[in-house]
């Protein structure tokens, strides 16, 4: 009888002994608070990180974009700064062609004066020269003409026309006035030297080689 009762008792207590304890299997699957709170740590972590590259991509992103900006800025102003440099040099050297044309012509045109002026003076002496000699002439045919050696006078007049041929053109250029004046007497004598009768034509010989010396005279001065 104890020892049914015992037995029961053992049998009862197994039971219930093995109605609160689980398979090892089962503890096995469930995590423990600890590991719980460690997973939602690292889950945090994880997502902190993401939050964090997403940023700094973010961040970057930008910063290329700025500097792609600031490089395209860069060449821009490049570009303008070259064009306005290229536009100086051009302004610069059409500038100096402009001086330099205007110098190059000056020195020409101020060359043309000084041949200009330089002719003038030799166009001066040569008339002076050439009216003396021809007054000089005249003085000579005047008196063969007075002393009646028609012949002497004949000669100097030659003399007088081939002065005259040298220097019509000095005098015309100098003056019309002085050089139609000379023209026209040197004619008259011609004709009167030509006429076969010099000696019938002594006193307006005489007439014509007298007006010749004074528009001789007077050419140095005429304009």
């Amino acid at each position: 009888m104890r020892f049914l009762m015992f037995l029961i008792l053992g049998t009862s207590l197994f039971a219930l002994a093995g109605c609160g304890t689980k398979p090892p299997e089962e503890n096995a699957t469930k995590p423990t608070t600890t590991e719980s709170a460690a997973q939602t740590t690292i889950d945090r972590a994880k997502s902190a990180n993401e939050k964090a590259n997403q940023t700094a991509q973010t961040a970057l992103d930008k910063a290329r974009t700025a500097l792609n900006k600031a490089q395209t800025a860069t060449e821009q102003a490049t570009n303008k700064a070259q064009s306005a440099l290229e536009q100086a040099q051009t302004a610069t050297e059409q500038a100096t062609n402009t001086a330099q044309s205007k110098m190059d012509e000056m020195r020409a045109n101020a060359e043309k004066a000084k041949q200009s002026a330089a002719n003038a003076v030799q166009g001066a002496i040569a008339l002076k020269d050439g009216v003396q000699g021809m007054s000089s002439g005249v003085t000579s045919t005047l008196a063969a003409v007075q002393v009646g050696d028609l012949s002497t006078a004949q000669q100097e007049f030659t003399k007088l026309q081939e002065s005259w041929t040298g220097l019509e053109g000095t005098v015309k250029t100098k003056s019309v006035k002085a050089y139609e004046e000379i023209n026209g007497h040197m004619t008259t004598l011609a004709t009167l030297f030509k006429s076969g009768k010099p000696d019938a034509n002594a006193a307006q010989l005489t007439a014509e080689l007298q007006a010749l010396g004074k528009s001789l005279t007077t050419a140095l001065t005429q304009k």
